[in-house]
């Protein structure tokens, strides 16, 4: 690794202010807080945010939640849902939000692998009956940061990375040639720089992790690897 490339790149994506970061970085530095809120304050939140008031009140009325009631307001929608949830769903609204609108196959693989992954590790922390699903959701959510906000740069080193993928190089080979380090290692280090997530940064130095909300990550990461395989894989 190339620790000169890895500081310039963390330094970078702080200075620039990517809203993925900036905004997300805000949610989850008072996510206690926010789970606290009482309902009227955290209504008043969400009704600031056309996208994210549409998001909360599609999830209250969906088979899972709506009970054949119809929930028309985002107060029954949170007194339905639950602080938790409710705060998981605007944290992906914010970082679905808040990304570029291009046409980028691997940014879009990036974002739909996070939020897959994201939904099963909270799917095997149930199962399990870890507690905090949520942080789980969102740690596995977070796992992947490094690469969303590297294909959401407008550096140079991006096209290096197209190019070198399309040439048919392998994602690692590409990027230990292009930038010196990996995804993961980008990751971790924001994570470390910005004190994202004991969570998140457990999973990501121990792919053995024995911490059972860390397992939960590290597993449905490997899940998401396996599925182009097939299920039987």
């Amino acid at each position: 690794m190339t620790q000169k490339n890895l500081n310039h790149w963390v330094n970078k994506l702080e200075d620039s202010d990517l809203p993925i970061l900036g905004k997300t970085m805000d949610v989850l530095k008072s996510a206690e807080k926010f789970i606290d809120a009482h309902s009227s304050q955290l209504t008043e939140t969400i009704l600031k945010d056309p996208n994210m008031t549409a998001s909360v009140l599609k999830l209250a009325n969906s088979a899972l939640y709506s009970r054949n009631k119809k929930i028309s307001t985002i107060s029954r929608a949170i007194l339905s849902l639950g602080f938790e949830a409710i705060r998981s769903l605007c944290i992906s609204s914010l970082i679905l939000e808040s990304l570029p609108q291009e046409t980028n196959p691997y940014l879009h693989k990036a974002i739909a692998n996070a939020f897959q992954s994201a939904l099963q590790a909270r799917n095997l922390a149930n199962q399990k009956g870890v507690d905090n699903s949520e942080t789980i959701y969102i740690a596995a959510l977070l796992y992947n940061l490094g690469e969303i906000a590297f294909w959401c740069s407008d550096d140079d080193q991006k096209m290096d990375m197209v190019s070198a993928l399309d040439k048919g190089m392998n994602i690692k080979q590409a990027q230990e040639k292009v930038l010196g380090f990996s995804f993961n290692q980008l990751t971790m280090a924001m994570t470390k720089q910005w004190r994202i997530s004991d969570v998140l940064q457990e999973s990501l130095m121990r792919k053995d992790a024995p911490d059972s909300a860390s397992r939960a990550v590290v597993l449905s990461q490997q899940l998401i690897r396996a599925l182009p395989g097939g299920w039987e894989h």
